[in-house]
């Protein structure tokens, strides 16, 4: 997953949603990822360090989960800088492709039969059965993620 953040010469942060900061040593991170659904719209960082994108190994889903249920000893948001890939401006990902939208918008599931943990899941890697399943079902979600299944279904060339 590339996400948006602060480095130092040790360290990368980089806070997931809305209401999300992280602070570690002289470096603060909040205001969420741009271009998802839970973008605070602004960021407020530390003077010193740099703005970048970096490559993490966790999905989008494995970091809102953690944000949303970890709140006291939280996985994720600081990463050494040995374990992460910086990106080139020019390799930033393009925050209106559906590519970018399909890794960043998540869901959250109680599973198939409704009765496991919540958890949430990447809507680009939920199943085609499960796509139909939350437009069929789920009729009070925005039009925008309405939107969105459409356009993972119809990229799979499940609907025209």
């Amino acid at each position: 997953m590339q996400l948006y953040g602060v480095k130092n010469k040790t360290h990368f942060i980089a806070s997931i949603g809305h209401y999300d900061c992280i602070t570690f040593e002289d470096m603060l991170m909040d205001g969420g990822q741009p271009g998802c659904d839970d973008y605070a719209g602004y960021s407020r960082f530390s003077s010193g360090n740099t703005q970048v994108y970096a490559e993490v190994v966790q999905t989008f889903g494995e970091l809102y989960t953690d944000y949303k249920f970890n709140t006291k000893e939280r996985k994720y948001g600081v990463w050494r800088l040995d374990d992460v890939r910086l990106l080139r401006t020019e390799k930033y990902p393009d925050l209106m492709s559906l590519d970018w939208r399909m890794k960043t918008s998540v869901w959250g599931t109680r599973g198939k039969n409704k009765n496991q943990p919540l958890k949430y899941i990447v809507l680009g890697d939920a199943t085609t059965d499960h796509l139909h399943a939350i437009l069929d079902t789920q009729t009070h979600i925005q039009l925008k993620t309405k939107q969105l299944i459409n356009e993972i279904l119809k990229d799979r060339k499940e609907i025209t």
